[in-house]
């Protein structure tokens, strides 16, 4: 506990408050995949755009901010953590993109994977093996479904 309070007490209040508003976000995004459409979910944190560049290390607190508020929030996975990535970097007005990619796995299943990209660099999600998801085309038009005669 002591450790705790002194790394909170280490912290200036700019990383403090990234801290808890990651928090606010990672505790409340359970809630919202749940209960808000998709698309909706979507126009809030799949993409922005800015037309001033971060300060320097801005990502990177927040990066720091996240992955500290993950650590105190049970179930936290790849989505809540880019969904809480892409809610501070709209907030920050920081331009973003919250992909979420799928691949097949050797079992002949597969897996998904949710990151954050801003200006180039991964903010949250960042793995080895990034480059054998395939991202969804998430926030793009869905065509009408056709009828197939039988």
């Amino acid at each position: 506990m002591a450790s705790s309070l002194s790394k909170w007490r280490s912290l200036c209040w700019h990383e403090r408050l990234l801290f808890i508003g990651a928090w606010i976000v990672l505790l409340s995004s359970k809630l919202v995949w749940r209960m808000v459409p998709l698309r909706w979910v979507w126009k809030l944190a799949g993409s922005s755009r800015s037309l001033h560049p971060p300060p320097s290390g801005e990502v990177e607190r927040m990066r720091q901010a996240i992955d500290r508020a993950s650590a105190r929030v049970p179930g936290t996975t790849c989505l809540t953590r880019a969904f809480a990535a892409a809610i501070l970097l709209r907030c920050a007005g920081r331009p973003h993109r919250l992909l979420i990619g799928v691949r097949k796995t050797d079992e002949g299943g597969f897996s998904a994977h949710a990151w954050v990209l801003s200006e180039g660099e991964i903010v949250t999600g960042n793995l080895p093996d990034l480059g054998s998801y395939i991202p969804l085309p998430l926030g793009a038009p869905i065509p009408p479904l056709r009828e197939t005669s039988r």
